[in-house]
């Protein structure tokens, strides 16, 4: 994928209306059929939304992974009855631990 910047002095539109955040454009080269799917789902003129959306969830699940990555180096893996009874009491889950 390549990228260019360039300022923007609007940012995408979201459910609360104009995100205040300062914005920049760029360009993207992405896969024909990937485009055309997002673009298909999302809806005309949503493109840039929900990118940032996906891309904001992104950093955060990086950013929780790193916590713990971090906690666990300063503290020692979770206990594997910690783990099981969170499994226990939460079954519809994900498997994260």
């Amino acid at each position: 994928m390549a990228a260019s910047t360039d300022t923007a002095t609007s940012g995408p539109v979201s459910e609360a209306g104009r995100d205040p955040r300062p914005h920049k454009k760029v360009s993207v080269t992405l896969p024909a059929d990937l485009l055309d799917q997002i673009k298909e789902r999302v809806g005309p003129g949503n493109l840039s939304r929900h990118l940032s959306e996906v891309l904001e969830e992104d950093e955060r699940q990086r950013a929780l992974r790193d916590w713990l990555e971090h906690m666990e180096a300063e503290h020692g893996p979770i206990p594997a009855e910690a783990v099981e009874e969170v499994r226990r009491r939460w079954p519809t889950a994900r498997e994260v631990l």
